[in-house]
């Protein structure tokens, strides 16, 4: 029973984050895509309060994804076979975690630095964008690690593995936009905004499949 509550407690942990994300998403007005510190400079002052709140939420969201990632691990690892899979999605999942969070921290700091008197800090920007998109390869590692896991073991349904290296696919294209400064492929750019979802399309079923607690395979406990 034990085990069945927790699972149930990551899934809605899941939900939650994703509730947390999207009144983040609701915050976004998206950075200009320049290099001009002064167009930045007075998008933040235009939208300090909205930055802000934003910042809180995105921070919010990956201290909830934390129980579903501990959730996944206890999934994947609950056959007699290697728990390997499992220990990698879990520290991969935590340290992309911690990236996200300090990636809202430099947010935060650089908005409430920025007056009319003090132009933003390319740095502190640049740095919270780099932060963003490089973490995309330990995402990478967390979902291709769940998605190989799965496959493996066959303790969550083959659909939902195959989906996992799906995802992973796209937060590895994410990290390769790090060093593109402008353009379609520039993490503010296009592409961007598209592979972002992707993550989204994984959670869902994720945190629904933690909820039911029935392992896949018939030789589970």
């Amino acid at each position: 029973m034990a085990g069945v509550a927790t699972s149930r407690i990551a899934g809605a942990a899941g939900l939650l984050a994703l509730a947390a994300s999207v009144v983040g998403v609701l915050f976004e007005a998206g950075f200009p895509d320049t290099r001009d510190a002064a167009v930045l400079s007075q998008f933040v002052l235009d939208h300090k309060d909205m930055l802000l709140r934003q910042s809180v939420a995105f921070s919010l969201s990956p201290a909830l994804l934390m129980f579903l990632i501990a959730g996944l691990k206890t999934r994947i690892a609950r056959s007699e076979g290697s728990t390997f899979f499992g220990d990698a999605a879990f520290g991969a999942g935590i340290i992309w975690l911690g990236l996200q969070i300090a990636a809202q921290c430099l947010q935060v700091g650089f908005t409430l630095a920025t007056t009319s008197d003090m132009p933003l800090s390319m740095g502190a920007i640049s740095s919270a964008t780099a932060m963003l998109t490089l973490s995309g390869i330990v995402g990478a590692a967390f979902l291709g690690a769940t998605g190989a896991g799965i496959l493996v073991d066959r303790q969550m349904p083959v659909w939902f593995g195959m989906l996992s290296l799906v995802a992973a696919l796209a937060q590895m294209l994410i990290w390769m936009t790090a060093v593109v400064e402008s353009g379609p492929f520039s993490p503010v750019g296009w592409t961007a905004c598209v592979l972002q979802p992707f993550f989204v399309v994984w959670l869902v079923p994720a945190s629904f499949l933690m909820l039911r607690d029935r392992p896949h395979s018939a030789e589970a406990p």
